[in-house]
Formats: C-alpha cells, sequence, structure tokens
C-alpha cells in the first residue's frame, strides 16, 4: 500500500487519527448546512448572499483549475 510505504510505522495511527477527525468535521458541516439550506435552489444560489468579492475569487479559482486540468496535463513531463 502506498500510504505504509510514505509513513513511518509512528506515523501511521497519526494519520489515521488526523484523518477521522477531519471526516468528522467535515460531517457536522454538512450536518449544520444541510439544516440551513431550505432547497435546492437556495443551495445552488448560495441563498443570494455571496459578494462580489466572493464571486470573483470563486470564478477566478475555478477558470485557473480547469486551465490546469486541461492545459497543465505536460506539466510533469516536462515537454
Amino acid at each position: 500500500m502506498l500510504l505504509q510505504k510514505s509513513l513511518t510505522a509512528d506515523q501511521v495511527p497519526i494519520f489515521w487519527v488526523v484523518l477521522i477527525i477531519y471526516l468528522a468535521v467535515l460531517m457536522v458541516f454538512g450536518i449544520y448546512s444541510k439544516k440551513k439550506t431550505k432547497s435546492t435552489e437556495d443551495f445552488l444560489i448560495a441563498g443570494r448572499s455571496i459578494g462580489p468579492i466572493l464571486l470573483g475569487l470563486s470564478f477566478g479559482v475555478t477558470y485557473f483549475s480547469s486551465v490546469m486540468i486541461v492545459g497543465g496535463g505536460d506539466l510533469p513531463t516536462g515537454k
């Protein structure tokens, strides 16, 4: 397994504890968000509460992510 090759024996239990805590925090956040969201439309448009700065940052990050996926596939090979 790749995980066991990259971590020492002392680090493996710490990895699993951190992973479980991370997943628990994500579940709590998801349950909280589900209670706050009233409909699918409310979820998709964020209740019309996103400001222009956050909207612009979100667009920029999404754009550059897609550029790296589509156009940056050859970066690791250097060709």
